[in-house]
Parts: structure tokens; C-alpha cells; sequence
């Protein structure tokens, strides 16, 4: 069986991007991986995309897309679609090393609901059913529900960081999926700054406690918690 995945993300902001300008867009695919598991083959692939305004050059974004196919075992022991046990072996995408235990800077607590990934898939044109559809995704693919869009937890920690600090500017940016997080499940948001306060480390634990997302951040200048 073949399943495609989204593995994670690195992105580097270069300058604010303001409604109205026109932007264009230049993508690639920098970088190709074989690897193998002992319950499949996997290709990563590295997409580069180059966003540039008026002004030239805003931001660049490289996602890594894994290409699985199952080899043995069974395929949905994980969420091998969407970053699961297949991406933690595949080792898609730089993850940072974070503690559950460590205490937080900052803190929320979100329940991503259908109606949010439904309008989520629609804003960013992703058309797998397993996102909206629950009879397919839970008929089919014999998945416990809707699956929760990595990107859009990966939005939610950022989103917890401008709560926070509204006036902080994004330099750097990466996260990786580890685990899946479904629809209607309670989903903690952590953000732990670092000493200097303009680095930090961040991570998405569903209602278990269990981390379903990693990310590190750097920031332009330091913010105070």
C-alpha cells in the first residue's frame, strides 16, 4: 500500500508580506531521501518554495512530503498518512528534543472541531477526505475520526506565541508531526521560551498528554514572558 504524508516544515522570514502586493511564488524540490523501515520503503522529498513582494524576497518555505509504501506489519498501527509512526522513523524533518515535563512559558488549550478543519482544508486546497469526511475516514481508512491538519496545529502554536507576545517578529520557524490528533479531541498548546527570549521551544499534546507536534522558533528580538 502507498500513502503519502506531510512530514513537517522549516520556514525563514525575510520580510513582512502585506495585503494587497502581489506575490510570487517559485517552487522546487531540493532534495530526495530513500530510506527504509522494517514496515516500509520511504521517500522524503524536500519542496522549496520562495515567496517574493514588491520588495523581493519575503519568505521561504521547505515542507517535506514522505512517500511510504507498506512493506509489512499494519499500515494504520500509527497514523502513517498524516506524520505518524512513519514519519518518526523516516526522521522527515529536524525535530526538536522537548520534554513534556518541562514547564511552559506560555499555555492554551484548543478542541479542533470539524467545522474548523473543514474551513482549514478549504483555505489551503487540501482536498484529502480523511480532514472532512468522517464516514470515509473512519469507514475507509478505519481511522477513530477526522484527522486534524499538522499545518493547522503548527498555525495554533504560532497563534499561541502572538497571544502572548503580539508584537514579536518571526525569523525562523520548524515543526514536526509525530503523532496524530483527531477532531473534538482537547489539544494543549506550549511554548517554552528560551533564556535569551528570543529562541523557544514549543510542542501540541492531545488529551492523553501524549506530544502530537514539535516546533522550535526564532524570534527578530527578545520578548519578555
Amino acid at each position: 500500500m502507498q500513502r503519502r504524508m506531510f512530514g513537517g516544515a522549516r520556514m525563514e522570514f525575510h520580510r513582512p508580506l502585506v495585503v494587497g502586493e502581489p506575490v510570487r511564488c517559485e517552487s522546487e524540490l531540493s532534495d530526495v531521501k530513500v530510506r527504509s523501515t522494517a514496515t516500509a520503503n520511504l521517500a522524503i522529498a524536500t519542496l522549496r518554495h520562495r515567496f517574493f513582494g514588491s520588495t523581493g524576497l519575503a519568505v521561504v518555505e521547505e515542507q517535506d512530503i514522505i512517500h511510504m509504501e507498506s512493506i509489512g506489519g499494519d499500515p494504520k498501527n500509527g497514523d502513517t498518512k498524516n506524520g505518524g509512526t512513519g514519519a518518526e522513523k523516516a526522521g522527515a524533518a529536524s525535530e526538536p528534543r522537548v520534554m513534556p515535563s518541562s514547564q511552559p512559558t506560555w499555555q492554551r488549550v484548543t478542541t479542533p472541531d470539524v467545522l474548523t478543519l473543514f474551513r482549514f482544508s478549504a483555505l489551503t486546497f487540501n482536498s484529502h477526505r480523511i480532514h472532512y469526511d468522517a464516514p470515509y475516514a473512519e469507514g475507509v481508512e478505519k481511522l477513530p475520526g477526522l484527522v486534524v491538519q499538522g499545518k493547522l496545529i503548527a498555525l495554533q502554536l504560532l497563534e499561541t506565541v502572538r497571544r502572548a507576545a503580539p508584537d514579536a517578529a518571526l525569523k525562523q520557524y520548524a515543526y514536526r508531526s509525530a503523532r496524530p490528533l483527531y477532531a473534538g479531541a482537547r489539544c494543549t498548546l506550549a511554548v517554552k521560551l528560551g533564556d535569551s527570549g528570543s529562541d523557544a521551544l514549543m510542542w501540541a499534546q492531545d488529551h492523553a498528554g501524549t506530544v502530537v507536534q514539535t516546533a522550535s522558533l526564532t524570534l527578530a528580538e527578545a520578548v519578555r514572558a
